[in-house]
């Protein structure tokens, strides 16, 4: 037997670099007034080569389409674009690739687009856009994206692949995804509320604020306390007319 049949019958070194797996390419027009970003591919995406098309992207396509949204006019891609064994970030240095070198390529591709809002998916991919974290916490805000990107308007909300873990949380995505089809009628900020802070205010500001309630057709009146306590340490009034 020779050396190199010898050689071919050994197992590979743990710390060996895998070859990379099929790329997910983006996909949907580049003038698309929507962009749709995932964190990274399933392993039918994988196989496939094009984002969204495992189960989760089925159920992603049907709630899109109940807001009225058509998937196939909006560009859809991910940040990282090649899977790493199972599926796992911690892996990723396996297939000689890093997340910092995802997060520059998807940085420098939406830079190149031109959306009026970017839907994004995944707790990676807000990082990656906006430098914040914590879907739970932004869903459904209108966030501006990183100023190397261009500060275009952002909405998080969560992916398919929780919904289909936690369903009840689709009604909270389809009210995302109904504000994702409004703001995609203009790329401006218009739409973020202004915010007015009244901290102490006066018997005769109260009475004013009291007015204006009652005169509005239509009030949101929320009130703050201490959470768990029967006591009113203190009181915030959080409203908005419309």
């Amino acid at each position: 037997m020779t050396i190199i049949q010898l050689t071919q019958n050994l197992p590979l070194k743990s710390n060996q670099k895998k070859l990379k797996p099929r790329k997910v390419n983006p996909i949907g027009p580049r003038n698309s007034k929507i962009v749709i970003i995932g964190d990274l591919p399933s392993k039918e995406e994988s196989e496939t080569g094009i984002p969204f098309t495992s189960s989760s992207g089925h159920l992603l396509t049907q709630l899109l389409n109940q807001v009225g949204i058509d998937r196939s006019k909006c560009y859809c891609t991910l940040l990282i674009k090649y899977r790493p064994p199972s599926g796992l970030i911690s892996r990723i240095d396996e297939i000689d690739y890093s997340l910092l070198q995802a997060q520059e390529e998807l940085r420098a591709e939406i830079a190149s687009l031109n959306p009026n809002i970017i839907l994004v998916l995944g707790e990676l991919s807000l990082e990656a856009i906006t430098g914040l974290n914590s879907i739970s916490k932004h869903r459904g805000s209108i966030l501006k994206s990183l100023p190397s990107i261009g500060e275009k308007k952002v909405i998080p909300t969560f992916s398919p692949s929780y919904i289909q873990r936690m369903y009840r949380s689709s009604a909270l995505v389809l009210f995302d995804l109904l504000k994702v089809k409004n703001e995609s009628v203009f790329s401006s900020f218009k739409s973020i509320p202004k915010r007015e802070f009244k901290i102490n205010p006066s018997f005769s500001e109260s009475l004013a604020l009291l007015d204006r309630f009652s005169k509005s057709p239509a009030l949101a009146l929320d009130i703050e306390t201490d959470r768990g306590a029967c006591r009113l340490s203190f009181i915030c009034w959080v409203y908005s007319f419309h």
